[in-house]
């Protein structure tokens, strides 16, 4: 539940803490769209940067 309060003429919304995490983390996600990996996706890239770097030398 959303509640709003005005402090010295400045409005403040007040949500629970599990509602603010959530917004948080649609935010996160929305701004790394595309760019985040599962961990077997993690690993399997990681792995093929480290092959590729390893023939560059």
């Amino acid at each position: 539940m959303v509640s709003e309060i005005t402090i010295d003429d400045k409005k403040y919304v007040l949500l629970p803490k599990e509602e603010y995490v959530a917004l948080q983390k649609a935010d996160f996600h929305e701004k790394f769209k595309g760019r985040l990996f599962s961990i077997e996706e993690a690993r399997k890239k990681s792995e093929e940067l480290i092959l590729e770097w390893a023939k560059q030398k």
